[in-house]
């Protein structure tokens, strides 16, 4: 049986200010997106504010939250497996499970459905996103402040929700209410983070185009992004940065590059969801806003002030209806960008959508061949791309581990440190100059430099 909390009994028999203590311990597991990581650091802070901890190596939880994702099939395999060996490791655990598998197919997770022999009524619990909100100590939406993260490169939400629809997508029946941070919001919860004495910061949301687009105002996702800079720039560059998260292709107008131009906080990085580089296919995939060759244009023109700059990408292969002739236009597309590595997805059925419905679905084995050469392609470009910036005289790396030191430099290249070295206090979570050593095909081996400098990189 499948009890969906509401939003008006968000902590239901499971956990309140009044009967949480130190003796309630919890663990959430989170599968997705970043705005998954964000929100699952929500409901953590407000758990441990209302009084519990989070469970301790060999403790039994007696609450585990599982925040599924939807954006695949396997996504959600991997969800509904996930919420089965929680189950079977801590058998008088409630679980609550939240996130989009959770909005969009909640029937999935019920014990009938998990194949879970389960005599304790009503342990498995499935959350709508207002519940979740709730359990958060948030209205509607998550949307922080948060004083603290659980990962060394913390996120911040500015953004929730879709409306765009494509024809793929199954997000927009998981998220179709839109929330945007007020910029002044943003910019106190990012200075807090950096003050607290996190290096990086990303800005991430479900769809970054649609920042604004629930404000009278209707400010974009850059404008912000330049408020956020004028206002800590001053104070933070040099010392700290922000990297962006997901972007859509027709987010990099002339207005966008100028921002960037002018960025002293901002990575010289950037993510695009691609999907496909065929204009057909993309006006099929409801995608028609853009023009891969004028995405092209635009990437040079990146160059003018980044001459070096990671760029990531996210691809769907096999859209039903993709002719060969068709998936090769993306290929030689990749081929002509400065991509320096890339997501790369068979295309899946999702329920619900339009696209499930469509004619001319591709093979698996023709979806499973495309993945594999668009990966080959973009394999060669990061490995280029690391030797180049293993070149250089000197980087920035947000640390991610300290036994031994791992981190990410400003290009989005993973560095490990040639030496053992001891780090304190905030260098934990921040920023260190290192001297790159070698490259190898995932990573660059780096050492240390005398002292900390400024985020940038000789190019």
């Amino acid at each position: 049986m499948i009890n969906t909390l509401s939003a008006t009994m968000p902590q239901c028999s499971v956990i309140d200010e009044e009967n949480a203590d130190s003796s309630t311990a919890f663990r959430i597991f989170t599968l997705g997106c970043k705005i998954n990581q964000y929100e699952s650091q929500a409901v953590h802070q407000a758990l441990v504010a209302r009084g519990a901890h989070e469970a301790e190596n060999g403790e039994s939880p007696s609450l585990v939250v599982i925040n599924s994702c939807a954006v695949t099939a396997k996504a959600v395999a991997d969800s509904r497996q996930l919420v089965r060996r929680v189950a079977r490791d801590w058998p008088d655990a409630t679980i609550l499970v939240s996130g989009c598998a959770a909005q969009t197919t909640p029937e999935m997770f019920c014990a009938k459905a998990l194949d879970i022999d389960d005599s304790f009524p009503d342990r498995i619990q499935v959350m709508d996103q207002c519940a979740k909100a709730e359990l958060a100590g948030e209205h509607q939406i998550i949307m922080g402040p948060l004083t603290a993260f659980g990962r060394s490169r913390p996120v911040v939400k500015v953004q929730d929700g879709c409306i765009q629809h494509c024809s793929y997508c199954i997000v927009p029946l998981a998220r179709s209410s839109l929330a945007s941070k007020p910029a002044d919001a943003v910019i106190s919860e990012v200075r807090q983070l950096f003050l607290a004495g996190y290096g990086e910061v990303i800005l991430s949301g479900i769809n970054l185009r649609l920042y604004g687009y629930d404000k009278p105002e209707r400010s974009d996702f850059f404008h912000l992004l330049a408020e956020v800079d004028a206002t800590l720039a001053p104070e933070f560059a040099g010392r700290s940065r922000i990297r962006l998260s997901s972007l859509d292709p027709a987010q990099l107008t002339e207005s966008a590059l100028d921002i960037l131009a002018g960025s002293r906080l901002v990575t010289p990085h950037l993510h695009l969801s691609m999907q496909s580089a065929d204009r057909d296919v993309l006006r099929a995939m409801g995608r028609g806003h853009y023009s891969p060759q004028k995405i092209l244009e635009r990437l040079h023109d990146v160059t003018a002030f980044w001459p070096v700059f990671a760029l990531g990408a996210d691809f769907l292969v096999g859209f039903p209806g993709e002719t060969d002739d068709m998936f090769d236009r993306t290929l030689k597309t990749v081929m002509d960008m400065p991509l320096t590595y890339a997501h790369v997805f068979p295309y899946s059925k999702r329920p619900g959508t339009r696209a499930a419905t469509f004619s001319g679905q591709v093979s698996a084995s023709v979806k499973k061949t495309r993945a594999a050469a668009l990966r080959r392609v973009a394999a060669d470009a990061k490995v280029a791309f690391i030797r180049r910036v293993a070149s250089m005289s000197h980087l920035t790396m947000a640390v991610e581990r300290t036994a031994p030191v791992h981190g990410v430099c400003e290009y989005y290249v993973e560095c490990a440190m040639s030496q053992d070295i001891q780090l304190k206090g905030s260098e934990c979570a921040g920023l260190i100059s290192v001297t790159p050593l070698t490259a190898t095909d995932n990573s660059i081996l780096v050492q240390p430099e005398e002292s900390v400098s400024s985020s940038g990189s000789d190019v």
